[in-house]
Order: structure tokens, then C-alpha cells, then sequence
């Protein structure tokens, strides 16, 4: 399965393990040495983050174009492709914490 948006681009497969796993690469004619780096530590830091809303038992490949990005604009990035993909789950409404009631 395969989604894309300006800048970045989401491959997924299914894996038989209770947790998800990821993949982080930037594009073939992606700057220098620090920009690869830089990139990889970014987009590993928003899996990260975003991990305890992910479903497990997929493989999650992220391949990072370049350009002009800011760590929100990567964010954002990952966050619509996981969510295109199906694959962030809302988290559990708390019964009974309503603090009309």
C-alpha cells in the first residue's frame, strides 16, 4: 500500500508481530550527509510520538524528499499519511470523567 503527499511518501505492510516497525529514508538525490541525517532523526522522533495512536502489526516505510521542511511541516506530513493509511487509532474515550456528571 502506497500514499503520498508533497514532500513525503508512505509505504506499509503488514507484518505478523504485535508491534509496528519503521523505516525511515530519505529521497535518492536527498543534500548531504547532515541534511540525510537530520531528516532520519526527524522523522523517527514523530514515529516516536505518534507510536502509542499507531496499530500494530505493520511495517512503515517514510521516503523523505527534499526541500524546504520545518519539523512541523514533517510532522504534519506523516500524521495525514498514517491517517490516509488507516493506521493511527483514535485513543479510548474515558467513561465516567465527565466533569458535568
Amino acid at each position: 500500500m502506497r500514499w503520498s503527499v508533497r514532500g513525503c511518501s508512505l509505504r506499509v505492510l503488514p507484518n505478523e508481530l504485535a508491534f509496528s516497525r519503521l523505516l525511515v529514508s530519505p529521497g535518492r538525490r536527498y543534500g548531504n550527509a547532515i541534511e540525510r541525517n537530520y531528516v532520519k532523526r526527524v522523522g523517527k522522533e514523530v514515529f516516536r510520538n505518534l507510536k502509542p495512536l499507531l496499530r500494530p502489526g505493520f511495517d512503515v516505510a517514510f521516503i523523505f524528499y527534499s526541500g524546504d521542511y520545518t519539523y512541523q511541516d514533517r510532522k504534519n506530513q506523516i500524521s495525514d499519511l498514517l491517517s490516509r493509511a488507516n493506521l493511527l487509532q483514535l485513543p479510548e474515550t474515558r467513561q465516567g470523567l465527565d466533569p458535568e456528571s
